[in-house]
């Protein structure tokens, strides 16, 4: 895969009670950079307000991490049955979150990676939701594998 990606990302969460899902979706352009057994994906997010947050997605064998920075501070580490805590920091306050990871599912082809995780999400040590993100990179001459289902 080229240094040069273009990223689809997809957050879902279910709330509880039978509630409907709220989505959320991001595409953007981002750097791919593959060490150390790692694949690292970075990429720039803007918000409605125009602020941005520069994130960060580091892929090992069993772990996934999410580190974002900006006016949203976090660092979210996904490990197959197993829950991480993390403090979420944004300029309203800070949470106390966990996650208990269900499942992550990854694959890679030549020029495309493909990432499933499925978690709980817990906010001050109370359950809120099940969650779901996926992401699709893909080199930008590859671009339209993004949105393969």
């Amino acid at each position: 895969m080229t240094k040069d990606i273009l990223i689809a990302l997809k957050g879902i969460r279910f709330e509880g009670g039978g509630g409907d899902a709220e989505e959320m979706e991001v595409f953007t352009a981002g750097e791919y950079f593959f060490r150390n057994d790692t694949h690292y994906l970075l990429y720039e997010e803007t918000d409605e307000d125009g602020n941005e947050t520069s994130s960060r997605i580091k892929i090992k064998k069993d772990v996934v991490e999410l580190t974002k920075k900006g006016d949203v501070n976090v660092h979210m580490i996904f490990e197959t049955g197993k829950k991480n805590l993390t403090n979420y920091q944004t300029t309203y306050g800070t949470l106390a979150i966990g996650l208990y990871t269900h499942d992550i599912s990854f694959t890679q082809e030549k020029d495309c990676l493909h990432l499933k995780i499925n978690y709980q999400l817990e906010i001050n040590y109370m359950p809120m939701a099940e969650c779901e993100i996926s992401l699709n990179a893909a080199s930008k001459e590859k671009g339209s594998a993004l949105f393969r289902s």
